[in-house]
């Protein structure tokens, strides 16, 4: 399939011949990680999605610090789909009855639940401290790009209910930060896209669509549970049939931050037609 080419394609050091690309040091030790090198191609569009969360077009921050996970899992291959982008902390780690072949895994989509037994495990806990996500300053996404007609949440906590992504439930989308009171928004057409949800401050929510704020919530925030981050599973029972094709976990991010996000992550997964 077609894929665009990165900005980090043959940039050659210095006016002599080119020695090869020359990529963002983070991308760099990413590749050395891979199990499979994935070309040329794809390494550009990797770069570039480095690149984007550093400088940040749109707000001119530095999301990348401000990230604790990013998770491209629409990948050229299952071992590199759990890999996190920031580092070897949190690889996920395939859960239950997941597995690591079709139908669990498809190349350049990522991994699809099946609303009985299968999640993604983060590794990361809730209450873990010592990351950017906190109790009062943290915010999760998830990218699904199948559009199921039931529930599910999308992301949350493993065994508690206080944080998650809904991404589309009868006709309403909705997410918890930190609280048991959800930050909605009714008529929302599909579960496929990009969602995540945020907190900001002691009593404040805000659910994002697309890199767009489309709710907020006064809410107050609860304690941290002991329980981890996971895709496709959340309070012990809500199972979901989404597709995740990526994910995020971080402190929180301002509007034009989760706007930059979003550009970084749609730019990737529309050039390998993972959106």
């Amino acid at each position: 399939m077609a894929m665009s080419l990165g900005i980090g394609i043959g940039l050659p050091f210095g006016g002599g011949p080119s020695s090869g690309p020359s990529y963002d040091p983070d991308a760099a030790a990413f590749f050395a990680r891979m199990a499979t090198d994935p070309g040329a191609t794809r390494k550009g569009l990797y770069n570039d999605l480095f690149l984007a969360l550093k400088t940040g077009a749109v707000s001119g921050a530095n999301i990348y610090a401000k990230l604790d996970a990013v998770w491209l899992i629409a990948a050229h291959e299952q071992s590199t789909a759990i890999l996190n982008l920031k580092g070897t902390s949190y690889t996920l780690i395939p859960s239950g009855t997941m597995g690591t072949t079709p139908p669990d895994f498809t190349v350049d989509l990522g991994y699809l639940g099946d609303g009985v037994g299968k999640w993604l495990d983060t590794g990361i806990a809730d209450n873990a401290g010592g990351i950017n996500w906190s109790r009062d300053s943290m915010m999760m996404g998830a990218w699904v790009n199948n559009n199921i007609a039931g529930g599910g949440n999308s992301f949350g906590l493993a065994a508690n209910a206080n944080v998650r992504i809904q991404p589309n439930s009868g006709g309403t989308q909705s997410g918890r930060a930190h609280t048991s009171t959800s930050v909605s928004l009714a008529g929302a057409p599909t579960r496929q896209g990009f969602v995540a949800v945020n907190r900001s401050g002691a009593s404040a929510q805000e659910l994002y669509r697309a890199g767009a704020s489309i709710a907020t919530s006064g809410a107050s925030s609860v304690a941290p549970a002991a329980s981890n981050l996971s895709l496709l599973l959340s309070n012990t029972t809500v199972w979901s049939q989404d597709r995740i094709a990526a994910a995020v976990v971080g402190g929180s991010l301002t509007a034009n931050e989760h706007l930059d996000l979003y550009n970084a992550l749609n730019a990737y997964l529309t050039a390998i037609g993972g959106a």
